[in-house]
């Protein structure tokens, strides 16, 4: 697994209360065994957990596997929250013939297969690096994503110096894949637990059950780096992309207060005054608690 330095930046219990918007966490746990789910002081199974599974993708039983990262807030150690990564050995391919790939800094993109092939960017694609550029697995993007948010890196584009390069790579070899795949997170573990103080931040929002009941859930699909969780500069791209998101039937179930990131506590009063434009299919994320 080829990932640069970390740069420097400028549980399964109730929590007493659901907060909306920006949260920063320290990440304490990577697939835990039940020992290590005991030491959180969180529910521990009776077998030890198994994260490896078989998805259906048109018919087909593809191997998978769930990264699930069990994070803390900075600010209330008390409580542990959760991000699941699923993982599936199967590419993405839209209806305009275009498959989901990511280059070797870590940046996605849509491509046909010639210039996938070839290297060679089209004329509207002058920015994206092809360097390394692959057909990216199913949910690859989005755990790379959270790695790159964690370590702090910046995206790396054609303007990018060499240096800055070299210090933001970012990319899943094939047999970094295989070994995921077969349920070995050693690798990852030893990434993202590097440095306890490394931080990560995710956008907050209410998710509602069938029941009726009220979780804590999170915008997983852009994870934050430090800076952007107390800095408002870049909450309108971050509304933009979960818009985005809704529109594509995600996070139908759960409440984002979009008028303002910073951190808050619930109100389901004001929730239910909000127009339905900012509920955003359910997102895959395990309810938190």
């Amino acid at each position: 697994m080829q990932v640069s330095k970390p740069q420097e930046s400028g549980g399964n219990y109730a929590p007493k209360e659901i907060y909306l918007g920006k949260c920063l966490y320290n990440v304490v746990a990577v697939n835990p065994n039940k020992e290590e789910l005991k030491a959180l002081n969180l529910y521990v199974p009776a077998e030890e957990p198994v994260y490896t599974f078989k998805q259906d993708v048109n018919g087909v039983q593809k191997d998978a596997v769930s990264v699930v990262i069990y994070l803390k807030k900075t600010s209330d150690f008390s409580v542990v929250d959760r991000v699941t990564y699923n993982l599936v050995n199967d590419h993405q391919l839209s209806s305009t013939g275009k498959f989901a790939v990511i280059n070797k800094y870590g940046n996605d993109a849509w491509l046909e297969e010639e210039f996938i092939t070839s290297e060679q960017m089209p004329a509207n694609m002058s920015w994206y690096l092809a360097e390394g550029v692959k057909k990216a697995l199913r949910g690859e993007k989005e755990l790379i994503a959270f790695i790159r948010a964690l370590s702090n890196f910046k995206n790396i584009t054609s303007k990018s110096t060499e240096e800055e390069r070299a210090g933001y790579v970012s990319i899943f070899e094939q047999k970094d894949l295989d070994k995921l795949l077969s349920g070995d997170v050693s690798d990852i573990k030893s990434v993202i637990l590097s440095d306890p103080t490394l931080g990560v931040g995710f956008l907050l929002g209410a998710k509602t059950s069938d029941e009726g009941k009220v979780y804590q859930d999170l915008y997983k699909e852009y994870p934050l780096r430090k800076y952007m969780v107390a800095n408002e500069g870049s909450d309108e791209y971050i509304i933009k992309d979960l818009r985005s998101a809704q529109e594509a039937g995600k996070y139908s179930k759960t409440y984002f207060d979009m008028s303002s990131l910073a951190i808050k506590k619930y109100d389901p009063d004001l929730a239910l005054a909000e127009t339905p434009s900012i509920f955003g299919e359910d997102s895959d994320n395990d309810p938190l608690f």
